[in-house]
């Protein structure tokens, strides 16, 4: 202490390097609090996504007819069987050329 007092200079450095140290902290605070809330957001955004997404998807096939869900059905077992036929998951019998 008695070096400081004597040194005016090594205090005005000390003094400055603790204020460059606290002003970096109140930065580092609030950009932490920002991401928080960002954070926060994002999950709540997210949430009602997965909500509207189960909604409409829920809402959509309820409406369809019998017939139009089967035939969509077994469009996507076809597409799926080509899927596989293409990617070497199963070995193709038959042409999927349409």
């Amino acid at each position: 202490m008695l070096y400081i007092a004597r040194h005016p200079t090594a205090l005005n450095q000390a003094l400055s390097e603790i204020e460059r140290l606290r002003s970096e902290a109140d930065l580092h605070r609030e950009t932490s609090h920002a991401l928080r809330e960002a954070l926060v957001e994002i999950e709540r955004l997210q949430s009602e996504a997965a909500d509207l997404q189960h909604t409409k998807f829920d809402g959509g096939l309820s409406n369809l007819s019998p017939t139009l869900t089967a035939s969509a059905t077994d469009w996507f077992k076809k597409f799926l069987k080509r899927k596989q036929v293409l990617t070497g998951e199963i070995k193709g019998t038959e042409s999927y050329a349409d």
